[in-house]
């Protein structure tokens, strides 16, 4: 996928994070990491996940400055707000978005 920021032109500060679209219940659950995943985006934005099991998730893009505890579940839920969701199936997605401020 592409990060983008407006007319910024460096992204390499932003961080991808996926994380599953019934977040509650992945909480419930114990939140397992299998279902989770985290990307760098390089310099103009592009950014890339792999082996992420089929199903329903939640994206998001932010500054490394705006990142947070990922087994927070105040943070998750913050997070959710703002992300996009997406369906994982057997094809590969790819997702266009913009860098997000999450307020918690």
């Amino acid at each position: 996928g592409k990060v983008r920021a407006g007319a910024e032109t460096d992204l390499s500060e932003a961080t991808v994070l996926l994380f599953p679209a019934n977040y509650r219940g992945w909480i419930d659950n114990g939140m397992n990491p299998r279902r989770t995943r985290t990307a760098r985006a390089s310099r103009p934005g592009d950014y890339g996940f792999g082996n992420v099991p089929v199903g329903d998730y939640l994206v998001v893009a932010l500054d490394r400055s705006n990142e947070g505890d990922m087994q927070d579940p105040a943070f998750i839920e913050a997070l959710s707000r703002v992300a996009t969701r997406v369906t994982i199936a057997l094809d590969p997605v790819t997702l266009e978005l913009q860098r997000a401020v999450v307020k918690r």
